[in-house]
């Protein structure tokens, strides 16, 4: 009895110590979520009434700076034009003025040519002589490629082009005993189906092939095959 009752002692302490630490790590971790908290909303500036305060007084002082700098530009004269000084009263000379260009003197720079004492005589026009300058003619050819339609011929009728008489027609089609069906017929003759299965795929439009053929000339188109 004495042992069994030191055993539920025992067994209490070191629930009471589980616990103890359990309620220690739970107050450990919520203290972590209130500095996660802090950290994860920063000082808002401008909720903040002092910082909202020191912009106020920030916009303030610049506004001051940028009146006292218009009204002392506003104030000072502009400087004076750098002209020729007068020895006695320091006033502005002009220049004298331009003498006028001598006879026979083309303001353009150049004189108008005409051609005189030429082959033909007259004033003002080139020589006949001389041949009208030609420009050379270029021609530039641009190519598109070309786009070849692959045609499809399965067990359905196709519109297509008869490569026969040329004509846009839509295929008529009929069913012809291939490759597939010889196949399957051996192969129901290797497996022991002796009595009359081994005709089954001669009579399977689905095991033969099929045949395209032009209605307007009656020649064939294309042929599909099944192998």
């Amino acid at each position: 009895m004495k042992l069994k009752y030191l055993e539920n002692a025992k067994k209490k302490k070191k629930k009471k110590k589980k616990k103890k630490k359990e309620e220690e790590e739970e107050e450990e971790e919520e203290e972590e979520k209130k500095q996660n908290s802090t950290s994860a909303f920063p000082h808002n500036h401008l909720t903040c009434a002092s910082c909202l305060q020191s912009i106020v007084d920030l916009i303030q002082t610049t506004n001051l700076i940028l009146r006292d700098n218009m009204s002392d530009s506003t104030a000072a004269p502009p400087p004076p034009y750098p002209g020729v000084a007068c020895a006695s009263g320091g006033a502005y000379v002009p220049p004298p003025p331009y003498s006028q260009p001598p006879k026979g003197y083309n303001a353009g720079g150049s004189q108008p040519c005409s051609y005189q004492n030429g082959p033909t005589g007259a004033a003002g026009h080139p020589p006949s002589g001389y041949p009208a300058h030609q420009y050379p003619s270029s021609t530039v050819v641009v190519t598109q490629p070309q786009l070849h339609m692959v045609q499809m011929f399965r067990q359905n009728p196709v519109r297509c082009i008869c490569p026969h008489c040329r004509a846009d027609i839509m295929t008529g089609i009929h069913f012809e005993t291939g490759t597939l069906t010889w196949l399957l017929c051996a192969a129901i003759c290797i497996f022991g189906f002796f009595c009359g299965c081994c005709f089954i795929p001669f009579c399977l439009d689905d095991a033969k092939d099929v045949i395209h053929t032009c209605p307007n000339c009656k020649q064939e188109v294309a042929r599909y095959n099944r192998l």
